[in-house]
């Protein structure tokens, strides 16, 4: 009864965990479905990143061209505009030594050397008023050119006057040369003015444009985050749904191999559960075997296991094993004593017996056999033995 029942919760146990195993397939199945699910959906999102993400790289490439565009003629214009500030500052310094030898005059004059000018008969020959250097034009210096192509009109004569007279004489000449100078200066200063005022507007354009292009790459930057992060996410449901795509298969496997296994298992499961309805009726006839029938001939033992002790039992609803195997049912490890062998079932000790050990191979000598070695032979010592058969064994 045990082993029986050792067996069947074998049995049961591997059944439970066949069905576990099921279970958990369609289980894995339904997670599955909806990894597939996301994957999916983490494919679709990922492919509308990647066209937001190639639109707004094309943006990016073309403000990045614009703005290249702008830089370069920005540049060009700063090298020309430098080159022309240069040419222009290099001629205002040629006219520069008049602009110091004038004011060096004007220094030299003296308050005091006014007064004196002042005292001339006519002081007017030689007395101008202060004028700024650039704003002198050139009807200022007409003007001035009668003067100017005067004999007289110099330094020396006019030191002859007063020391003040010398200091103007040499201011108005000095003006004049710096006006002659700064005539062909200036334009180019106006232009210069004009192009650095054209580049200004310039660098503000290129200042918009590389705004657009630092807001556009953020934008694409952005972007390019969110999409790794999204093919991170996308490669870790495909690993999640690969592995249990696999976990799956191989417990598919493992089951669809084991099928035969559980269809016997199961057939096993409802055997074992007759077999324990059935031992009640089956102990019964081997008990009665062993107690009784031991002393009779063979015809005497089957009259009596067969038309009194089965029959009796049918008669009464006790459950037993159709087409019982007396034989098979008793010669087992727990029916054998020490003196009899070791196990290996009916079949292996039988075989042992008639083989080995010289047992006659008819069903009567393996009815006496097992008396024999059964446990219930100590009460029963006696060997009916003519032909010296059991004495051999």
């Amino acid at each position: 009864m045990k082993e029986l029942e050792l067996k069947a919760i074998r049995v049961g146990t591997g059944l439970e965990k066949l069905e576990k195993g099921a279970e958990d397939v369609e289980e894995m199945k339904i997670g599955l479905a909806q990894e597939d699910l996301k994957l999916r959906s983490a494919d679709e999102a990922t492919t509308r990143m990647l066209g937001q993400l190639q639109k707004s790289s094309m943006n990016a490439k073309k403000e990045s061209e614009a703005v290249g565009k702008i830089r370069e003629l920005c540049q060009v214009d700063a090298n020309r505009i430098a080159a022309e500030k240069k040419v222009a500052e290099d001629d205002l310094a040629q006219a520069q030594p008049f602009v110091e030898e004038a004011e060096r005059a004007v220094n030299s004059v003296k308050p005091n050397d006014l007064n004196e000018l002042k005292k001339l008969q006519k002081p007017s020959d030689f007395y101008f008023n202060k004028y700024e250097k650039d704003l002198m034009n050139d009807e200022t210096m007409e003007f001035l050119a009668p003067y100017l192509d005067l004999e007289g009109f110099t330094p020396i004569i006019a030191r002859n006057a007063s020391k003040a007279a010398e200091g103007l004489c040499v201011w108005v000449k000095a003006m004049n040369m710096y006006h002659e100078a700064a005539k062909m200066v200036k334009p180019k200063l106006e232009a210069l003015r004009l192009a650095e005022a054209q580049l200004a507007d310039a660098q503000l354009d290129l200042d918009k444009a590389q705004s657009k292009l630092d807001i556009c790459q953020d934008v694409l930057d952005k972007l390019k985050e969110d999409f790794d992060e999204q093919m991170a996410s996308k490669k870790s449901i495909a690993e999640g749904a690969d592995k249990t795509r696999i976990k799956m298969n191989q417990a598919t496997s493992l089951i669809n191999g084991l099928a035969g296994e559980r269809e016997r298992w199961t057939e096993d499961s409802i055997k074992f559960e007759e077999r324990k309805s059935n031992l009640v009726g089956d102990v019964a006839i081997a008990s009665s075997f062993l107690v009784y029938l031991g002393p009779f001939n063979e015809i005497f033992r089957n009259d009596l296991l067969h038309n009194v002790f089965i029959t009796d039992l049918k008669e009464r609803s006790i459950p037993m094993t159709s087409n019982f195997d007396l034989s098979s049912f008793l010669v087992s490890d727990d029916q054998i004593d020490d003196n009899g062998g070791g196990g290996g079932g009916s079949s292996g000790m039988i075989s042992e017996w008639t083989a080995l050990e010289g047992l006659p191979n008819d069903p009567f000598s393996i009815q006496n056999g097992i008396l024999t070695t059964s446990k219930q032979s100590l009460h029963y010592p006696l060997f009916i033995d003519p032909q010296g058969q059991a004495l051999n064994w």
